[in-house]
Parts: C-alpha cells; structure tokens; sequence
C-alpha cells in the first residue's frame, strides 16, 4: 500500500492536527493518516489523488505540498517578521490598530456610533481568519473548535453592546494564536537542524579509489574516509587513524573527545583535524542521530 508525505502549513497546534487527520480520514481510499504537528508532517497510506488532499487541506484553512518539494525554513526569523509574514497576523495588527484607534476616540468623546462601527469592522478583519476556521471544521469534521466558539463569543458581546470587548478579544486571541505558531515553527527549526547534522554524502573508499556517494547509498561494512574539519556521516567503528571529535550534539559533551582505531564514532559529530577511515556499523535510517530524532517526534 503506497504511502505519501505531505507538508502541511499553518499548523500550529495539535488541534489543528486533529482537525487535518480527521478531514483526510474522510476521503476515499485514505488509510492510516497520520498528523505530526511538531514535524508539520502528513502521512497517508492508500490510494488517493493528491489533488483530493490537496483541497481538503485547503478547505480546512491550511496549505500543503508534497514534502520533496518543500524548501528548507529559514531560521533565525523574529517574532515581529513572523506576524508581518503570515496574512492572519497582519489581518490581526489591522484589526488590533483599528481597536486602539477606536478607543481612544472614544476617550476624547467621539460620537458612540462611529467608534462601534470602528470596532466591529476591526473585530471582521481581525476575526475573519478565525471565523474561517470555525466554520469550515464544522462543516467538514461536523465539529466544534475553539475558533468557532470564540467567534461566537465575539457576536454575542457585539449583540449585548460590549463591541470594545468583543473587538479587543479577537485580537488577543489571534495573537495568542501567532505566538503558539511562532513557538511551534521554532521547535520544527530546531528539529530541522538535527536533521542536517548529518551530511549528504560520504567518501566510500574501494581499495585505493575514493567515491563520493550519498549516505542512503552506503551498506553495512562499507569504509568511508572523513577529513579533518569534516562531520561524520555515519555511525561506525574506526579502522584507521585517531582525532578529536566533537560529540556535542550527540552527547552533550563540552569538550572534544580523543578517539583512535577500534572505537565507535556517531553520525553528525564533528572530525577534528586528523584524518579517518570508519567501518560503518549502522545504515543512515538507523543510526544514532536518527532514533534520536525519531525520539523527538515520537515525544510530541
């Protein structure tokens, strides 16, 4: 049974994943769905179209691609460009503007008439990506979520004349919603750069030739040679040579430590400057640096 991996956008919280598996699960041919929400990862086994994921996901107020063709995030990104990045979290700054705006008028006086129209519409164009996503849960999954019930909130203070109310909840909820995301797309960035820890490609030595292969081509037993200042491929056993590596990431450990033949070495550490030949004694899907990040995900 074929299996395919999506990347999904705009997930921020394992509710959101949730909402995705159980909207997928209802498509014909999709078995064994699986949503992470920390990796941002969508697994289905079965036989269904990729345009029909595609406009389920999109129904549900997310985007998705498949995950060979996703870019790499980039890092490093403040919470400031996070919210300008993203359309709900401008509509939000717009609608938060639109809030202050309105009270202050109504600080110095302003007619009541223009401020509740000031807030009510900051309270739509803060509110309608949230709105959005209530109701396309409840018209899929027929189910209820936190951003419908809040939209409902929001119209009922708007019914009983509590507009600022109604307006200012919006805003911070939407924000609240950013931050949640901001902190989840961090988490996946750090995830990430355990995954590129370990290079691509290795040296696989044959007698005296050398062959630059990727590192899912390797096989139990091969030999690889690492450079000074190269990272280790793979997990393996030192045949020949001796340096200092640099196991921080995999161990935790501050400071280089010496290895020389017959010892072990992980995938991902960091070669000092000697030169070594390495056995390899794990395939890539398997090694050290994997299961931990298998742990990782699995510990969502």
């Amino acid at each position: 049974m074929p299996t395919k991996t999506y990347a999904v956008d705009g997930m921020d919280c394992a509710d959101c994943a949730l909402k995705i598996e159980k909207g997928v699960s209802q498509l014909d041919g999709a078995k064994n769905v699986r949503v992470d929400f920390i990796t941002g990862k969508l697994q289905i086994e079965g036989d269904v179209s990729d345009e029909k994921v595609r406009e389920r996901i999109v129904a549900l107020g997310y985007a998705v691609q498949q995950k060979e063709n996703v870019p790499a995030r980039v890092g490093g990104v403040t919470f400031l460009n996070y919210l300008l990045a993203r359309h709900e979290t401008r509509l939000a700054l717009i609608g938060g503007g639109g809030t202050l705006i309105a009270i202050l008028l109504n600080l110095i006086g302003a007619p009541s008439l223009i401020t509740d129209i000031l807030l009510i519409a900051s309270m739509c164009v803060a509110g309608y990506p949230i709105a959005k996503s209530g109701l396309s849960t409840l018209i899929i999954n027929r189910d209820f979520n936190i951003n419908l019930l809040m939209s409902i909130a929001a119209v009922g203070a708007v019914i009983i004349g509590e507009t600022s109310e109604a307006a200012t909840m919006i805003f911070l909820f939407a924000i609240a919603e950013a931050i949640e995301g901001y902190t989840t797309d961090r988490a996946r960035d750090s995830l990430r750069s355990l995954t590129e820890l370990s290079p691509a490609e290795a040296i696989r030595i044959d007698g005296d030739a050398e062959e630059r292969v990727a590192t899912s081509d390797l096989k139990l037993g091969d030999v690889i040679l690492v450079r000074g200042g190269d990272r280790i491929a793979m997990d393996g056993v030192i045949v020949a040579g001796a340096s200092e590596i640099d196991q921080a990431p995999i161990t935790g450990e501050s400071m280089p430590v010496h290895k020389t033949t017959g010892e072990k070495v992980f995938a991902g550490t960091m070669n000092g400057s000697g030169t070594l030949q390495i056995r390899v004694t794990h395939l890539a899907q398997d090694n050290t640096l994997s299961r931990i990040i298998k742990l990782v995900e699995e510990t969502q």
